[in-house]
């Protein structure tokens, strides 16, 4: 495990904003999956968010996470892709 990761309040905005939006995103009404990716040159984080063909609230939803997260943590950078599935 690096230093980084052991020693609270050391994580950058952009990790702690990644961290929240895998903690909170699954448990959003109308998420179906969630694919968490990681760079594997970079370690940066991506994530693929499968909501029902559709379903609008759920998208929204995710998109009001999203935008939560930045309001919390301004300088943070999500990489946030949603797709619908049946």
């Amino acid at each position: 495990m690096a230093l980084q990761e052991e020693l609270p309040g050391t994580e950058s905005e952009t990790e702690q904003a990644n961290r929240l939006f895998d903690e909170r995103v699954p448990y959003l009404p109308g998420v179906l999956r969630v694919e968490p990716h990681r760079a594997r040159v970079t370690g940066e984080r991506s994530f693929t968010v499968y909501v029902r063909t559709g379903d609008l609230s759920a998208r929204n939803g995710v998109y009001d996470l999203e935008s939560e997260i930045y309001t919390r943590f301004p300088g943070a950078r999500l990489d946030v892709l949603v797709r619908e599935d049946s």
